[in-house]
């Protein structure tokens, strides 16, 4: 385990440091809750999985495990205290690519007697992406993060820390990697390959 936090006190955590923290990420805009390591509201808000883990977690600062945007304001936070953090779409998810929106033929589709609907999920050569529409033999899919484009808000709040270095067998023996949970933007979940 971790060093555990006494008090109440400002800690300069840095890259590589690990903590143990838990999290509530919401959408700013609406607080629709789309990742927690809290079972209650987990269940409160439809996102329970019965094989998930929840309770703090423990990550390792400056290595992909959380948002950039979420690393970079840990950093100067105290343990044991509840902050509400905001992250900038920008270093969430990223902002909305027009790129990623692509039209592809319905006929590929129906090629694959594969049935389409607007809001279903599908996975096309590995990118997974979402029908936005469908017109005149054309279905437009976005390939975009479903949250990207869109200002996150966490409430967090740090256990413990421990530098790098110390006691590292113990932490890889307990790694867990933060996944969001954004089944509820799925309608439908196709694979196919053009």
């Amino acid at each position: 385990m971790l060093k555990e936090g006494r008090g109440s006190y400002k800690m300069a955590f840095k890259e590589g440091d690990f903590i143990e923290i838990e999290y509530t990420g919401s959408i700013k805009e609406s607080g629709i809750v789309f990742d927690t390591t809290s079972m209650d509201l987990a269940k409160k808000s439809n996102l329970y999985e019965i094989n998930k883990t929840y309770g703090p977690i423990i990550v390792c600062l400056g290595h992909e495990q959380l948002l950039k945007g979420l690393d970079e304001q840990i950093r100067d936070k105290e343990l044991n205290k509840d902050y509400k953090v905001e992250v900038k779409a920008e270093k969430a998810f990223g902002k909305k690519s027009a790129q990623l929106i692509q039209m592809i033929s319905a006929s590929k589709f129906k090629e694959q007697k594969v049935p389409v609907a607007a809001g279903m999920q599908v996975n096309i050569d590995g990118k997974i992406g979402i029908i936005k529409s469908i017109s005149g033999g054309r279905i437009i899919i976005d390939f975009n993060h479903p949250l990207a484009g869109v200002d996150l808000a966490y409430n967090i709040k740090i256990h413990n820390y421990q530098s790098f270095g110390i006691c590292i067998l113990e932490f890889v023996c307990d790694l867990q990697f933060v996944i969001c949970d954004l089944s509820f933007f799925a309608f439908g979940y196709l694979f196919l390959q053009f």
